[in-house]
């Protein structure tokens, strides 16, 4: 519940034991700008990942694909440009949230993840076609005017670009978290 400022120093990947990280929650938000550092992939044990309701600008580092063990991926509501990370390097993955940015790419590496039961990717610039997996998890992609019709199934991931109607708002499982448990 404590408000972080600034940049985030690359000293953060000398905390190899380190397993969760929460920058913020819903109800704190913090201030941390510029970027994930490119160290932060050393962190290997690192099972919960909160960046959500910051001022992050700076694209994902290629270093996140070495995260194996990550099991909640958050970074919501910043304004984080660029690809996305290679989630298929990241295969414990259940949750699943960067609505909210203007990331770039498709959904084909989160599609093959097998653990995954939650996703929040709206509001981004995706593309692509919709992979079926996702139609079968509690999902929310709309926003992105660049998902290709026509859609695995209606409706799937709350799309409406196909001519579908909006469906009800998504709200994770309350599996889905993992072991990480917001603070």
């Amino acid at each position: 519940g404590n408000e972080m400022t600034g940049e985030l120093s690359s000293f953060i990947g000398n905390f190899t034991y380190l397993e969760h990280f929460y920058s913020s929650n819903d109800q704190t938000p913090s201030s941390l700008t510029g970027g994930i550092p490119e160290s932060f992939g050393t962190l290997s044990r690192l099972k919960c990942m909160y960046f959500s309701h910051n001022n992050l600008t700076k694209p994902f580092p290629l270093s996140l694909s070495n995260l194996i063990n990550l099991q909640v991926f958050l970074t919501r509501s910043n304004s984080i440009s660029g690809p996305l990370p290679n989630f298929k390097k990241m295969p414990q993955l259940v949750n699943v949230w960067f609505d909210g940015n203007q990331l770039e790419g498709t959904l084909n590496d989160v599609g093959a993840l097998q653990h995954l039961t939650f996703l929040k990717v709206n509001n981004n610039l995706l593309s692509g076609t919709m992979p079926s997996s996702l139609c079968n998890i509690k999902c929310d992609a709309s926003g992105n005017k660049n998902i290709t019709c026509p859609l695995p199934t209606k409706g799937c991931c709350q799309m409406t670009l196909c001519g579908d109607a909006p469906g009800v708002p998504v709200s994770p499982p309350k599996t889905s978290m993992g072991e990480c448990h917001p603070q």
